[in-house]
């Protein structure tokens, strides 16, 4: 019984949590250490684009190699929509 009883509460973890490990890490942190490795801060700065166009350009970059999980590139994403850019 309490061999069955870890078994379901491990099991509501693992699929609770997705296995995945969580960024902590700002978009300001994410675009420094990720973006930049190919663009400078002025070159995202200047970039103006809206929710479609952000996504278009992360998804394209992330083709290429950029290393972000889906919950960095959705912050990205909306920090850059949002105008976060001039925060770089």
């Amino acid at each position: 019984m309490r061999i069955a009883m870890i078994t379901v509460m491990t099991a509501c973890v693992v699929l609770t949590c997705g296995c995945a490990p969580q960024s902590t890490a700002t978009p300001v942190q994410i675009i420094k250490t990720q973006c930049t490795k190919c663009h400078n801060t002025d070159r995202i700065k200047a970039a103006k684009f809206d929710v479609d166009g952000w996504t278009a350009i992360i998804w394209r970059m992330r083709g290429q190699g950029a290393q972000l999980t889906d919950a960095e590139a959705k912050a990205v994403i909306g920090f850059l929509a949002g105008g976060g850019g001039s925060q770089l």
